[in-house]
């Protein structure tokens, strides 16, 4: 009657080992998911700030562009304005000169 309640208690013991070993292993593989998650979770979050830095550098530069542009918009515009500037005044010059002689004609 004692070896049989020794065997009991043995195999109430193994399986009682048994069930704390299946759950450590459970536990172990469950850290290593939340592992491979969090490890996915920052490469992707790294991907992502890599991305947005990539982002700010070519709206940068689109930015620098834009005003590159703007500049030499205005310079254009400023040199034309002064050709007309100029042109009238060629215009002007030509027109007094035509009266002028004109009035030579006229005069002789």
């Amino acid at each position: 009657v004692l070896y049989t309640l020794y065997c009991i208690h043995c195999t109430v013991y193994i399986v009682l080992y048994t069930l704390y070993y299946i759950q450590c292993t459970v536990y172990i593989i469950l850290c290593t998911l939340y592992c491979i998650h969090y490890t996915v979770y920052i490469v992707l979050y790294t991907l992502y700030c890599i991305l947005y830095t990539i982002y700010n550098v070519l709206y940068t530069l689109y930015c620098i562009h834009c005003t590159v542009y703007f500049i030499l918009y205005t310079m254009y515009c400023i040199h034309y304005t002064v050709y007309i500037v100029l042109y009238t005044l060629y215009y002007i010059q030509c027109t007094v000169y035509i009266i002028l002689y004109t009035l030579y004609c006229i005069h002789w």
